[in-house]
């Protein structure tokens, strides 16, 4: 819409950070279950994996933000994204 990088940079941190919010939900929620006969030390691994997936968009969004950095002044393009459509509409 706007063509920048810094603003692209901080929907995706806020997209970021409200999948996190979701996923350390889960993960608190499976950790508090107690053992079963298939997992006899619990749930609290679920903690562990929620931290792994927590890091995986942060790292994703750093890579497009510096991609786009790198090849926006370049090739003087605008951004375009594939969930940009849906949102023109709501903006207007």
């Amino acid at each position: 819409m706007s063509g920048s990088v810094a603003l692209l940079s901080d929907t995706l941190h806020n997209l970021a950070d409200a999948m996190t919010a979701i996923r350390l939900w889960i993960a608190f929620s499976l950790g508090r279950r107690r053992p079963t006969r298939a997992y006899t030390y619990g749930f609290n691994r679920a903690e562990d994996i929620a931290g792994l997936l927590v890091v995986a968009p942060i790292g994703a969004s750093a890579v497009l933000v510096i991609w786009e950095s790198v090849l926006c002044p370049s090739s003087r393009s605008r951004i375009e994204l594939s969930f940009q459509p849906p949102l023109r509409g709501w903006s207007k």
